[in-house]
């Protein structure tokens, strides 16, 4: 009877948790059974994800080839407000990502996109949300970052590192 109500228990905490989703390129919330829509532009999004502290968004918007776009990073807040867009832009070229396949949140005020360079190569490009900066740069392959943002496991030349703080 105790495991029958502590299953319950978790299951109930698990349907009140918050989610967020794209469908059909839009960023929906879906808390407590209900489902609001946060965006209706239509363009194309990927990988929607919450803060550290559930209080705001990121997704990152895909361009194609031919619609003369860039690919970029958008934080919303849970009403579905835009507070930033931004094009990820890296340390040693200065270009902007043209294709992010990843976002993670390291820190509630950082945001890290993985760029596609080329089969064999990818970017890290960790970016400051109040300056706008970009605070670490890494190439390599199968980026992740800390649970507390300090550290990035990646694959270098079928080897691993791990970088300590960015700058």
């Amino acid at each position: 009877m105790w495991r029958l109500l502590g299953v319950l228990a978790a299951s109930v905490s698990l349907a009140a948790e918050a989610r967020i989703e794209v469908r059909n390129n839009e960023v929906w919330l879906l808390d407590d059974g209900q489902a609001r829509q946060l965006t209706t532009d239509g363009r194309s999004k990927l990988q929607a994800i919450f803060s550290p502290s559930h209080n705001q968004i990121a997704y990152y918007e895909q361009c194609y080839q031919g619609e003369n776009c860039l690919t970029s990073i958008v934080i919303l807040d849970l009403e579905g407000q835009r507070v930033k867009a931004f094009h990820v832009v890296g340390e040693e070229d200065s270009q902007p990502c043209a294709s992010i396949l990843y976002i993670w949140w390291p820190t509630e005020t950082k945001i890290a996109a993985e760029c596609h360079l080329n089969p064999s190569l990818g970017e890290y490009i960790e970016t400051d949300l109040n300056s706008g900066k970009m605070t670490r740069d890494l190439r390599g392959l199968w980026f992740e970052p800390s649970p507390d943002g300090r550290y990035v496991a990646y694959g270098v030349d079928s080897s691993f590192r791990a970088t300590d703080e960015p700058k």
